[in-house]
């Protein structure tokens, strides 16, 4: 499941707020969600695919909440800085999503070039 937050628009227009410390993305209750809809993977269109700062102060200090509820606990892959914009101009909500994966050793996480296989009317 891919997330537009609009925020992706950003990236190339106003750098400086696309990487700042705020930021819109899901939280904790955001992550539940996901979890029970049995999302495999997930992304959006910010730098980190949660709001930022990253930070849950109450019942728990936690950073990255949102990572750690996904990837370690339910073993959700996250994909960050997805260019959403023409797949929501298309008004393509449903697609096969293709990640051709990096082969690095030990890596965890690695640079990708996604796209999106739209069926054609």
């Amino acid at each position: 499941m891919f997330i537009r937050t609009g925020w992706g628009a950003y990236f190339k227009s106003n750098p400086k707020l696309y990487a700042g410390e705020n930021s819109p993305g899901p939280s904790l209750g955001g992550a539940e969600f996901l979890i029970k809809q049995g999302a495999r993977v997930v992304g959006d269109d910010t730098l980190t695919f949660e709001m930022r700062p990253p930070v849950v102060k109450a019942p728990k200090f936690q950073v990255f909440p949102v990572h750690m509820r996904l990837i370690a606990d339910s073993g959700i892959y996250i994909i960050e800085n997805l260019n959403l914009e023409e797949l929501s101009q298309a008004k393509a909500y449903e697609f096969a999503v293709v990640v051709p994966p990096l082969k690095v050793l030990g890596g965890t996480g690695s640079a990708v070039r996604i796209f999106a296989l739209v069926p054609r009317d």
